[in-house]
């Protein structure tokens, strides 16, 4: 086994092209796949811009809603460490986007509807994550 504490690797100019050729002529199925990862990123970053800036609009101080979403962000983790794959593994890929879609549909209408603090609140910590885990679970484990 080599020892590269010491020594630093970089690829040279030819080497990154050589790498980048043969990625170049991958599959349609996986350049799909990165531009819908793509997109998907930039939504969930505008959603997340447009929820926070609707929170502190509405209801909530600055503080507030930084730590809503904060406990949500954390949520979504932790359902998707411990009840997402489980869900997923036992009623299978379809059924487990259909009931994630469902429960962030549920959600944003909760959202959308709501009166007080405490339904929003709700909303984003118990169906806004697991909606969330329950998809990003599966299209994480699909790549």
């Amino acid at each position: 086994m080599e020892n590269f504490e010491d020594e630093e690797r970089t690829l040279s100019i030819s080497e990154a092209y050589q790498s980048w050729a043969r990625f170049r002529h991958s599959s349609r199925e996986l350049w799909l796949l990165l531009f819908v990862k793509l997109i998907e990123s930039f939504a969930m970053t505008s959603e997340d811009l447009v929820f926070m800036l609707y929170l502190r609009e509405e209801m909530f101080t600055q503080r507030e809603a930084g730590l809503l979403y904060s406990a949500t962000a954390l949520l979504i983790f932790v359902y998707g460490v411990t009840l997402a794959g489980f869900l997923i593994d036992a009623a299978g890929v379809k059924a487990s986007l259909i009931v994630g879609s469902l429960c962030s549909l549920l959600a944003r209408a909760v959202i959308g509807l709501a009166r007080d603090k405490t339904e929003i609140q709700v909303a984003f910590l118990t169906l806004v994550p697991l909606g969330m885990a329950l998809c990003k679970a599966y299209s994480e484990r699909d790549i």
